[in-house]
């Protein structure tokens, strides 16, 4: 697994530029909303990813606190299989928005390899990094 590429892997101009893309060259409003939907459903599986992972780190030491034997082992895993689907979801948008991204004719928005697991979920992570330093407030 190479995971020395960690740092900037979501091309926040490229996923920009992607929303414009479609905007500018689907002149057909059912087939924008449709294309603007996937890309919005595949930035916002990022931020489901980072939630579930988050929502386990705050959980599991009361999870420990409170409960004993079977019902830590059932909550624990019920976290963690909730975390491993959501972060699927997140490598097959990755994958989802460079193809658009390439269909469009604008730069990948995801840099890294989907191959790896860790890439991806440092991508998940730049997703909210970036929509919040972005942020219209």
């Amino acid at each position: 697994m190479n995971t020395k590429n960690t740092q900037g892997l979501l091309d926040f101009n490229a996923y920009r530029a992607l929303i414009r893309a479609i905007q500018d060259k689907e002149k057909n409003l059912n087939q924008r909303a449709e294309m603007l939907d996937l890309v919005k459903d595949a930035m916002t599986s990022g931020l489901t990813y980072v939630n579930c992972v988050d929502e386990m780190e705050v959980q599991i030491p009361y999870i420990y606190a409170k409960y004993e034997g079977e019902e830590i082992l059932f909550r624990v895993q019920n976290m963690d299989q909730a975390r491993r689907h959501a972060h699927d979801a997140a490598v097959a948008n990755a994958q989802v928005l460079n193809r658009m991204a390439d269909h469009y004719g604008v730069s990948p928005v995801f840099l890294g390899d989907t191959e790896d697991r860790y890439q991806v979920a440092v991508f998940c992570l730049d997703v909210v990094a970036k929509l919040f330093a972005h942020r219209k407030v």
